[in-house]
C-alpha cells in the first residue's frame, strides 16, 4: 500500500503517512462502471477501494447516506467471463475482505460491484447506470521528511 501511495504522491521529497489515506467523494450522477471509473481517475484518484469496515462506514458518511438501495459503484470488478476472482480497479491492490449480500458475487454476466446503503456489496452488469463513489489519496495528510 505504501508503494502505491508513494507513487501517487511522489515528488522530489520523501513522504511518511501521518493521517487517513483516503478522502471519499460521492457523485450523484448515473454512469456505467467504466465511465464512473474514468470520471474518478480524471477528477480524483479512482473508484472507491474498501479495505475494511471502517472504510465502508466512511464511504457512507461521505455519501451522507444518500446511496440508493440499488447501490453505488465502487472499484470492485472481476475480469469477464473466465476469471471468477474479484479485484479492485486500482492495480496492485489486493482484494481480501468481503461483505457480499446474500446471493451476490457470482451472478452470471454481472462483473462490477456496488455498495448498498446497508454496507453490503452487490454485483451488477457493468453497463448499468449508477451513482458512484470516488476517492482521493489525501497527500495533504502526509508529512515531508528531510
Amino acid at each position: 500500500m505504501m508503494i502505491i501511495v508513494s507513487l501517487l504522491c511522489f515528488s522530489a521529497q520523501s513522504w511518511s503517512i501521518t493521517g487517513q489515506l483516503y478522502e471519499y467523494k460521492y457523485v450523484n450522477t448515473s454512469e456505467t462502471w467504466e465511465d464512473a471509473k474514468q470520471y474518478c481517475i480524471r477528477h480524483h484518484t479512482d473508484l472507491a477501494t474498501v479495505t475494511n469496515m471502517t472504510d465502508m462506514k466512511r464511504l457512507m458518511e461521505a455519501a451522507d447516506n444518500d446511496v440508493p438501495n440499488a447501490g453505488a459503484w465502487i472499484g470492485l470488478h472481476r475480469p469477464q467471463p473466465t476469471n471468477r476472482k474479484w479485484h479492485w480497479s486500482l492495480p496492485g491492490l489486493e482484494f481480501n475482505e468481503t461483505n457480499w449480500a446474500s446471493g451476490e458475487s457470482s451472478t452470471k454476466d454481472e462483473y462490477c460491484g456496488a455498495i448498498r446503503k446497508d454496507l453490503t456489496w452487490v454485483d451488477h452488469g457493468c453497463n448499468t447506470s449508477k451513482s458512484f463513489i470516488c476517492y482521493n489519496v489525501d497527500c495533504s495528510s502526509y508529512e515531508m521528511k528531510n
